[in-house]
């Protein structure tokens, strides 16, 4: 009977970029960019929570596209979740430009 986690060796990298490409193959599936920008927009979304819930929106989901932006050249996510990003982040600014008028 095998072990019921996992002991995979990612310590291949030489640099931080390497050892998160490592990890998100060996470890998460592909899915460590995924939970990354999540975590980053739960963060931003809870951290924003006194201000107006549009305007935490929109900050979370533009503060989420900037970070998607840069895990897309490494490859720890792709452009659809790319596109999603920006597409929430348009979807937040429309609204707050609805609101204003």
């Amino acid at each position: 009977m095998g072990a019921p986690y996992n002991l995979t060796n990612v310590t291949s990298g030489d640099n931080i970029p390497e050892l998160l490409i490592n990890v998100n193959n060996q470890m998460a599936d592909g899915f460590l960019g995924i939970f990354f920008l999540i975590a980053i927009f739960v963060i931003m979304l809870v951290a924003m929570r006194r201000s107006d819930p549009a305007s935490a929106f929109a900050s979370s989901s533009f503060i989420t596209t900037l970070m998607a932006v840069f895990l897309v050249p490494m490859g720890l996510i792709t452009t659809f979740y790319l596109i999603i990003s920006i597409v929430m982040t348009i979807i937040g600014i429309s609204v707050l430009l609805i609101r204003k008028n």
